[in-house]
């Protein structure tokens, strides 16, 4: 006979993980546009992050911008770049993003942190249409395994995303940024490979 009192630990663990990692687990939003998908949620802070309140539901959008792209800036202090951005869920186009960026003012030279301006527009595939611009300070330093290439990444603990339009229209949040960047040609050209996690409040 199953001892019963043996099965519940495991019961537990189950479901505690299916719940962790279903799709959607906090309420789905009736405000999105006709006929978009609703955007996949978890719960902020469930796994330990400090990005936001344990108290705060998130909806989290994991996406990716990949190529290269030419300055295009005509401002001498700053570069702007324009990439395809995908989805991370599935791979699928998803509209692009612009980085414009600038040596952060904040921290003493030389250029270890760019002020860094990048907007979301979401223009078909799996998340609704609408743009999110995020202003943050990212972190960079040369890869010591690829010369030329830098690491770049960002882990703000406060609100990054300044405004938000379409199905986004007035929610805010932080971004996460990780990636890797050909900077050989820069600033007239970046060839970018970095993963974004956005956290929508």
């Amino acid at each position: 006979m199953v001892d019963l009192r043996r099965l519940m630990p495991v019961t537990l663990v189950t479901l505690a993980l299916g719940v962790s990692f279903s799709p959607i687990v906090s309420a789905q939003r009736a405000d999105q546009l006709p006929g978009r998908p609703v955007l996949p949620a978890l719960t902020a802070g469930s796994h330990g992050s400090s990005a936001a309140p344990a108290t705060a539901a998130s909806q989290y959008m994991p996406v990716r911008t990949m190529g290269s792209a030419r300055n295009e800036s005509s401002d001498p202090l700053r570069q702007k770049f324009t990439f395809p951005l995908y989805s991370m869920v599935d791979g699928s186009l998803v509209g692009n993003a612009t980085d414009d960026l600038a040596c952060s003012q904040t921290v003493p030279p030389p250029c270890a942190v760019f002020d860094a301006i990048t907007t979301f527009r979401f223009t078909q595939g799996m998340f609704p249409v609408g743009t999110i611009v995020n202003h943050a300070q990212v972190s960079v330093a040369p890869d010591a395994q690829r010369p030329g290439f830098i690491i770049n990444g960002s882990r703000a603990t406060g609100t990054t995303i300044q405004s938000a339009t379409g199905a986004y229209a007035g929610r805010t949040g932080t971004i996460i940024i990780s990636g890797a960047n050909d900077a050989k040609s820069f600033p007239n050209e970046l060839t970018q490979d970095d993963f974004w996690l956005i956290a929508l409040q």
